[in-house]
């Protein structure tokens, strides 16, 4: 019955799992068997396995919008009138004021609240992470809320020094499934943007992450 069924396809992928990180994760880069799987993975099981990685993994998440998601919003679906205006390192002025993307530079929507409640506690520095381009999968192409950026998906295509040294770049979720990168004209605004709302709501640094494939795109 079904649970025949569960039990038959937990252990298919369980032994996949066991195969892949045994056998096929660390293979040399440039050895018969690595050859063998990059042309699999560019040329047959390509839209599969980017099936997979979209609906099993958020490596393929895409950035639609600057400010903070609906999850640091108050019930009422707003952030208060305790939300304090912050003051945003090198400027010298304090921000308050609607970004591009509907969202409200200085913490209005809720981030920087939870950033004064970390810091309340007794935590002197609040750091945040984002990859090169926001998230692994970069910004999305066709969200208005980004659209400004002018992003355009890219296949990373890894240099032979990146890859003798992690061979398994050649396919993981974002050399398969592409990158949103924004145009080379709009990269500075569209880190100044970003970094701008992080120190509006009391972030004091980031820490950037997937500046690996820098090399690839």
């Amino acid at each position: 019955g079904g649970g025949a069924l569960a039990w038959a396809g937990g252990a298919l992928a369980s032994g996949l799992e066991y195969a892949y990180w045994n056998a096929l994760h660390s293979v040399a880069y440039n050895s018969l068997t690595w050859n063998v799987a990059k042309f699999l993975v560019d040329w047959v099981f390509s839209p599969v396995i980017r099936g997979a990685f979209s609906t099993m993994s958020c490596f393929n998440h895409r950035v639609s919008a600057i400010h903070a998601n609906v999850k640091f919003q108050d019930q009422a679906g707003s952030s208060g009138s305790d939300s304090p205006s912050r003051r945003v390192k090198g400027r010298g002025t304090k921000r308050k004021s609607p970004t591009a993307d509907g969202g409200v530079v200085g913490g209005g929507d809720g981030f920087g609240r939870v950033i004064s409640r970390i810091k309340a506690l007794g935590v002197q520095s609040v750091y945040c992470w984002h990859a090169l381009f926001g998230y692994w999968g970069g910004l999305h192409p066709h969200e208005r809320g980004v659209r400004r950026f002018r992003p355009k998906v890219v296949l990373p295509r890894h240099t032979p020094g990146l890859l003798s040294v992690e061979p398994s770049q050649a396919w993981d979720p974002i050399s398969v499934g592409g990158v949103g990168t924004a145009d080379p004209d709009k990269l500075a605004e569209f880190y100044e943007e970003l970094h701008l709302y992080l120190a509006a709501a009391g972030v004091d640094g980031v820490k950037v992450d997937g500046q690996a494939m820098v090399g690839g795109l």
